[in-house]
């Protein structure tokens, strides 16, 4: 009897820290939602874990300020610990091998050379995964971007690459 009772808590106790990985792992992908779109499954495999990105608390939500993965694509996540993903810092992905991003529709800033790489990579394909216009700010003047009229993440990283340098922020 006191051998059964103990392999009942061992179960138990097994049981109790899979539910708390898997909840950790809910809490951190958000889910898979973005702003109530759900990811596709394809989409899943590449969320970075919660390793792989450094981020700070800003007002309204998160900003990423570093990736440390290895993945060549990366869908960064909408939410992350329950708050939305609003901003990709300067330089967030410099040292990284990424060269397919896809951008949730909560993010609101692009920071300059966000998604600049190191040594001689580019971005070769940028989802946006709503199609707001971004304005450009330029050292003279703002330039609007409408996503909708860039036809392919294609021409959206070589668009991107051309205007690195500059804060994108989320217009209407």
């Amino acid at each position: 009897m006191k051998k059964l009772v103990f392999h009942s808590i061992h179960f138990v106790s097994f049981f109790v820290a899979v539910m708390f990985v898997v909840a950790s792992a809910f809490v951190f992908v958000g889910c898979g939602c973005k702003n109530g779109e759900q990811l596709t499954e394809d989409e899943l495999k590449y969320v970075p874990t919660n390793t792989d990105l450094e981020y700070v608390e800003v007002e309204g939500g998160i900003k990423i300020t570093d990736y440390k993965g290895s993945a060549t694509k990366v869908v960064i996540p909408g939410e992350i610990d329950g708050k939305k993903v609003i901003a990709i810092g300067s330089y967030a992905f410099d040292v990284s091998n990424v060269v397919d991003i896809t951008v949730p529709a909560s993010v609101v800033k692009l920071e300059g050379h966000a998604f600049d790489l190191m040594e001689d990579k580019i971005i070769t394909a940028l989802n946006f995964k709503d199609k707001a216009n971004w304005i450009v700010k330029k050292a003279d003047k703002d330039v609007t971007v409408n996503v909708s009229d860039i036809s392919t993440p294609e021409t959206a990283a070589e668009y991107y690459n051309a205007n690195s340098n500059f804060i994108w922020t989320k217009g209407s």
